[in-house]
């Protein structure tokens, strides 16, 4: 049940983030068994109000999941700030997915890139057990995309789609839940 309006156009005003804007993502969970097709398990929505706040933006979002489990209502929504390569808040977008009885929380990716500075092509950079690297440029619709890849130590863990630097387009993560059983995760802004 969608009870916000649909996505406010962030070019209608003259670019991303420079005034608040409303964001409406939608996202799947799959599972990828090895040797078999991916299967369908989770479907969410994420719907978003960005706020420019000084450096950095406060976040609204409300979380709507379809499917292996959800959160209690108070859980699927919540405010935070994002700023100067930090996002603080009590609550965080996530998902609660149950596999085999088991319940994992699942973080999903910021509506705006947590990143101190605006990204630039070639641009590699370490924050914590992350690092980051500016890999490329797409088009997505009718945005123009920087695609920044995360890794950790195990490999690359997401890849996002940022116009202009810093609003999510799009995202595509790699899981492992249970016992090592492959997941992805994919939201992409409606």
């Amino acid at each position: 049940m969608h009870v916000l309006s649909p996505l406010l156009l962030a070019a209608a005003l003259g670019g991303p983030l420079e005034e608040p804007v409303l964001l409406e993502y939608a996202g799947n969970l799959i599972a990828e068994p090895r040797g078999e097709e991916p299967v369908g398990v989770k479907r969410f929505t994420m719907t978003a109000l960005a706020r420019p706040d000084g450096d950095g933006h406060q976040l609204a979002f409300v979380v709507a999941e379809q499917g292996g489990g959800a959160w209690p209502w108070p859980e699927r929504f919540g405010q935070l700030a994002v700023a100067k390569g930090e996002a603080n808040g009590k609550a965080r977008p996530r998902l609660l997915h149950t596999f085999n009885g088991t319940k994992y929380p699942i973080d999903l990716p910021l509506p705006v890139f947590p990143a101190a500075k605006k990204v630039n092509a070639g641009e590699e950079w370490v924050e914590g057990k992350y690092a980051f690297t500016v890999a490329g440029n797409a088009r997505i619709g009718d945005r123009e995309t920087d695609r920044v890849d995360v890794a950790t130590n195990f490999g690359l863990y997401e890849s996002l789609w940022l116009e202009e630097g810093r609003l999510l387009v799009k995202a595509d993560r790699k899981l492992f839940l249970g016992r090592g059983d492959r997941f992805r995760l994919t939201l992409r802004l409606v």
